[in-house]
C-alpha cells in the first residue's frame, strides 16, 4: 500500500500529516522509548468526489466506482 501525504507539523515528539484525501493523522512518540506511542485520525468534512485513481472529479458524468467522504458509491445512470 503506498501512502501519500503532507507533513503540517514535525517537532521532537509530534508528526502531523494530511492525506491528499483530507484526512489528517498525529503520529506522537514517547520520550521515554523510541517506539510511536500513539496515532489519532482526525476526518475532514470535505464533500469532494474522487475516483478510483485519487483524481478529484467534479461532475460525475459516467457509471462507476467514486469516493465520497470516505465511502466508495456505485453510480449508475
Amino acid at each position: 500500500m503506498t501512502f501519500h501525504f503532507i507533513i503540517e507539523e514535525l517537532t521532537s515528539t509530534t508528526l502531523k500529516v494530511k492525506t491528499y484525501d483530507g484526512q489528517s493523522y498525529s503520529f506522537t512518540k514517547d520520550n521515554s522509548s523510541s517506539a510511536v506511542r500513539s496515532v489519532t485520525q482526525t476526518r475532514s468534512a470535505d464533500e469532494s468526489t474522487y475516483n478510483l485513481s485519487g483524481q478529484k472529479v467534479e461532475n460525475v458524468t459516467a457509471d462507476g466506482i467514486y469516493i465520497q467522504n470516505g465511502q466508495k458509491k456505485v453510480i449508475k445512470k
